[in-house]
């Protein structure tokens, strides 16, 4: 009998202030599409942001994605897998590392995987009642079929 993939629920943050954004942007939401066992869930509308911290820089240009992805043998797991694929997307897109806190070609972040708090190397994946991410996390629920990249068949459902 065939095994059925469990997936969980992520959120991604997406952001760029370094080149073309929201094209940057539109690329990343298409690439998420085409990773092996996930599906899009949604995408918000775009924010414009200030950037945070000590470097002088362009605003952001920001949106959050909802993402079925493969849950893996363990949350850990399925989280893990799920960062690396997003870092190689970042260096795929060309994101140069700089200082932290400074401008970005592309910039995702891991911020939800299901309802599990998960903690790894120089990163942190929250709950949804967390009030680190307080800023991000209204924006699960505004979704918008205009944020749609082209390439894909059809607009992503609500978050």
């Amino acid at each position: 009998m065939a095994r059925v993939e469990q997936h969980e629920l992520a959120f991604i943050g997406l952001g760029a202030n370094v080149g073309a954004p929201k094209e940057s942007l539109e690329r990343a939401v298409s690439a998420l599409s085409m990773l092996p066992g996930a599906s899009l869930a949604g995408v918000s509308r775009l924010y414009r942001t200030r950037p945070v911290g000590p470097v002088a820089q362009a605003d952001f240009l920001n949106a959050v994605v909802g993402l079925r992805a493969p849950a893996g043998a363990s949350p850990e797991n399925g989280a893990m897998a799920l960062l690396i694929a997003l870092k190689g997307l970042e260096r795929a897109m060309g994101r140069v590392e700089r200082e932290r806190w400074g401008p970005r070609e592309i910039d995702l972040d891991l911020l939800l995987f299901g309802g599990h708090a998960l903690r790894v190397a120089r990163a942190a994946v929250a709950r949804s009642g967390d009030a680190g991410r307080g800023a991000v996390l209204p924006r699960f629920s505004t979704t918008s079929a205009s944020f749609s990249s082209s390439k894909k068949k059809s607009p992503p459902s609500s978050i």
